[in-house]
């Protein structure tokens, strides 16, 4: 493009500058020569009309680059703005972005609190119960090799009934409360209720394998029991946690068709599971 520009005015210049400067010259007869003067002036003309060309490709010339200048420009002034409005829009993601991800952390902070609260205060019972097993355990030992114990009478056995009935009792309602504040349950299906029954008979099988090997002073059977008693607890957990939520969801459509007389019912349902593991104790 820049070759031809030039040979473009050129051509242009010589088709406007030639008829003017020939038409001023006299008309000769077409068989004469022209002479030295009129040969020196058509030279003349003609370098004055290159002249002109070369004049008329320089301001040519000089008005493209001036183009091409302000083109660069203005390309450069939208490139920067179009940064400028990229950097911003990245800069907006990733603050909303940190905005999100700190929401995030300070939920999961929360919900890893309550468990490790939860999990403490459930270790501490299990601890509690523990030892009273020992220590009923260690008096059964103490009364096998002194003197036999005398028999019970019908109003200590009488009373001895309806201590096990009060403690089952405050275990059903204390295992009832705990899974109000730890599941958020209002009444106990089938399912919920038949994962409690589960557990307590098998917490009340390992409890009375453990109280036997402590009496055999068997240290590694008490070892393992403790640690089968520690898989089967976090595996109610997980259960128990996957049970309410369905149940959270099937209570939710059946609210409205259920008096509130019904929550009794599951309340019993609910804290049969505990009636092994207090036989056990």
């Amino acid at each position: 493009m820049r070759q031809r520009l030039p040979r473009l005015w050129l051509t242009l210049a010589m088709l406007v500058v030639a008829p003017a400067a020939l038409a001023d010259e006299p008309a000769e007869a077409p068989s004469e020569q022209p002479d030295k003067a009129t040969r020196k002036e058509l030279r003349e003309t003609r370098r004055e009309a290159h002249k002109e060309a070369r004049e008329a490709r320089k301001e040519a010339h000089k008005e493209a680059r001036e183009a091409r200048r302000e083109a660069r420009e203005e390309f450069r002034k939208d490139a920067r703005q179009a940064r400028e409005q990229v950097r911003e829009a990245i800069e907006e993601a990733r603050a909303e972005h940190r905005e999100t991800r700190e929401a995030v952390r300070t939920k999961i902070r929360a919900a890893a609190k309550a468990w490790r609260e939860s999990r403490a205060e459930r270790r501490a019972r299990f601890d509690e119960s523990m030892k009273a097993a020992r220590e009923a355990a260690r008096e059964a030992r103490k009364g096998k090799k002194g003197n036999a114990a005398p028999k019970p009478t019908p109003e200590q056995l009488e009373a001895r009934k309806q201590a096990r009935e009060e403690r089952r009792k405050r275990a059903r309602s204390e295992l009832w409360k705990s899974l109000k504040e730890r599941h958020a349950l209002e009444r106990a299906g089938d399912k919920v209720s038949h994962e409690l029954k589960r557990h307590g008979r098998i917490s009340a099988r390992l409890i009375r394998i453990r109280a036997l090997a402590e009496e055999r002073k068997d240290d590694k059977a008490v070892a393992r029991v403790d640690e089968l008693l520690e898989r089967e607890q976090a595996r109610h957990e997980k259960a128990m946690d996957r049970l309410t939520a369905t149940a959270q969801d099937s209570d939710a459509e059946n609210t409205g068709n259920e008096d509130d007389g019904d929550d009794g019912d599951g309340d019993d349902k609910a804290d049969e599971g505990a009636e092994e593991s207090e036989a056990a104790q």
